[in-house]
Formats: structure tokens, sequence, C-alpha cells
């Protein structure tokens, strides 16, 4: 089982005082326990880095650098292909209008 966390999950938590922090921590016991494969994106880590650093201490980030990303598979987005593509498709799109 692969399971996307994103920015929101890591920063309830590392955050005790978020509402979701105590059933997060228990979800994630859950899927270790049941070998589930906790992936992440390159944007992903970016966001989360930069919501750590303005809302909390550097120790957040050191958790998260040390503790719960070598945990995760990171998977590379690359945007510049894919907007590259949806730049073609957009203006096919917006060709094919025109000419309707």
């Amino acid at each position: 089982m692969r399971i996307l966390v994103d920015t929101t999950a890591f920063v309830a938590l590392l955050d005790r005082r978020h509402s979701r922090h105590w059933v997060l921590r228990d979800m994630l016991s859950l899927l270790f326990k049941a070998d589930a494969t906790l992936v992440v994106t390159n944007c992903i880590v970016l966001e989360t880095f930069d919501v750590l650093r303005r809302r909390f201490a550097a120790r957040s980030l050191r958790l998260l650098a040390l503790e719960l990303l070598p945990a995760c598979e990171v998977v590379w987005v690359h945007l510049s292909g894919q907007l590259s593509n949806l730049r073609h498709e957009l203006k096919r799109l917006f060709e094919s209008q025109r000419d309707a």
C-alpha cells in the first residue's frame, strides 16, 4: 500500500497542539505496522519546509529531515515538461473552441 503524505499531515504530526496530531500519529503507527509506503513529492517537501520554517522552531525542521522524510519515498515531479504539455493542450482547446 502506498500513501501520499501532504504538508498538512506533516504539520499536524509535528505540532502537538494541532487538532489532528494524535489521530495522525496513531494512523502513522498503524501504517508502519502494515508496511505501507509513505510517498511525498519534492514539491510537498519544499512546501513543508517552508511552512515549518515560518511557523515553528528549528527542531521541527530537524524532526522532518532526520526522522520523517527518511521513512518516505520521495517522488520527483518535473514540472517543466508537464507545464509544456499543459500549454500545448490549452492552446489546442482554445483553437478548437475558436474554430467552432
